[in-house]
């Protein structure tokens, strides 16, 4: 969604520094702050910086988040024990019971997408996000090849971000549903687990991730989250 020639992807700092950066910026330059933890901040920015801050929250099916855990020894501070599915709850859960949330919202400062819809259309999808952020839509942006790759990322050398998404320059869904391939009982019980946490289930169900991911009734796939 980054590569954009109005868009500036900010290194992997903290927040500040993608608004010095885009104090710098020329005219018309927008800064990407892609950090993930960033979504238990938005508060905090929120209060920093006001409406100059836009946040796109994509959200991804947790079983699929859960395989790539269990495949890596990075991120060691999500769980990967049942424990993971109380954190994955509480993460989103708090984000949209925030007020701010709720005025950001109401703004249409902030949105959500689910990485699903993302990979199965992101030529329409990346239309949306130009349209929603201010860009101009340009012929050569908006196709499923990308220029963002990183080579120091890509070879190990920089360990700021995960190597795998710095491994093609083209958007692709081979990620989605991977969950349905499991056969170690045990990662199989670890990822079956949200059935019997009810709040679990129903937050995971409002983003229409059942045993089959659900269309949305919205359907240009940006969510205004209840």
């Amino acid at each position: 969604l980054g590569d954009h020639p109005q868009l500036l992807v900010s290194p992997n700092r903290r927040h500040h520094h993608a608004w010095r950066m885009a104090r710098r910026a020329e005219d018309g330059c927008i800064v990407v702050d892609k950090r993930t933890n960033n979504i238990d901040k938005v508060d905090k920015i929120y209060v920093q910086y006001g409406n100059h801050a836009w946040f796109l929250v994509i959200v991804r099916d947790p079983r699929d988040q859960l395989v790539s855990l269990l495949e890596t020894d990075r991120h060691q501070e999500v769980p990967r024990s049942e424990e993971f599915w109380h954190y994955w709850f509480g993460k989103y859960r708090r984000l949209f019971q925030s007020d701010t949330t709720a005025r950001l919202q109401a703004n249409r400062n902030l949105v959500l997408v689910r990485y699903e819809d993302l990979v199965a259309d992101p030529v329409a999808l990346k239309r949306q996000f130009l349209t929603w952020i201010g860009c101009s839509l340009e012929s050569q942006s908006l196709t499923v090849q990308y220029n963002t790759v990183v080579p120091e990322i890509a070879n190990g050398a920089n360990v700021t971000e995960d190597w795998k998404a710095h491994q093609t320059r083209e958007v692709h869904d081979q990620s989605a549903g991977r969950w349905r391939s499991v056969d170690d009982p045990e990662h199989l019980r670890l990822i079956q687990h949200y059935r019997e946490l009810p709040q679990v289930q129903e937050l995971m169900q409002n983003f229409g991730y059942r045993d089959e991911v659900m269309p949305l009734e919205q359907r240009d796939c940006f969510l205004h989250a209840a």
